[in-house]
């Protein structure tokens, strides 16, 4: 894609004025590094978020160097975003270390312009980057919550007191132990038994 940097403006207009704006982006294809000394000016950028980081903009008024960072992979497209409309207010209050500085030289707003070729196709990628980054971190929550569940389950388990363990049968009565109760000493004894009948004659 192409960026095209504009001179800046100052607020207000006879406020000290930015001398120079940079825009850099480390890729592993090989740094993006623009200097505007408030001239137009136009360059060929390719972002890819596997290979591309951080994105940075310097601004330099007087003696005092502004930058603002547009972090991680996705930063180009947060920059991108940022300008879409082709411009950009940046105040004193986006640089609480250098604020008191701005105001001493009456400087109330920063406004960078660019141009961009091709921006809506990388917004685009960084839009479905992030929908898929976002269902993978809720997958990912997910499936913590059931290990945590699981893990819950089991201490529970582990906690729990044992069963009772069931009576043992009642052992038969030894011999002659039975007698009180009525019972035959030996189980071939039958009470109501009328006996072996007689062999005939």
């Amino acid at each position: 894609m192409t960026i095209t940097a504009l001179p800046t403006d100052v607020q207000p207009p006879g406020a000290p004025g930015v001398y120079l704006t940079r825009l850099s982006m480390r890729c592993a294809s090989g740094p993006f590094d623009s200097s505007n000394i408030n001239l137009p000016l136009q360059e060929s950028v390719t972002w890819n978020a596997n290979d591309c980081g951080d994105v940075r903009l310097s601004m330099h008024i007087g003696d005092i160097v502004l930058q603002r960072v547009y972090p991680g992979p996705l930063g180009f497209a947060d920059f991108l975003a940022d300008f879409r409309s082709g411009s950009h207010t940046f105040t004193p209050q986006d640089f609480p270390a250098q604020a008191a500085s701005l105001r001493s030289l009456g400087v109330r707003g920063i406004v960078l312009h660019y141009r961009f070729g091709g921006a809506d196709a990388v917004l685009r990628t960084a839009e479905a980057l992030r929908a898929a980054n976002s269902r993978a971190d809720q997958a990912e929550q997910t499936l913590k919550a059931l290990g945590e569940r699981q893990q819950l389950l089991l201490r529970q388990a582990a906690s729990a007191p044992a069963p009772a363990s069931a009576p043992a049968s009642a052992a038969w009565p030894a011999d002659g132990a039975g007698a009180s109760l009525g019972l035959p000493s030996r189980i071939t004894e039958c009470p109501d038994d009328p006996g072996t009948p007689p062999k005939p004659t």
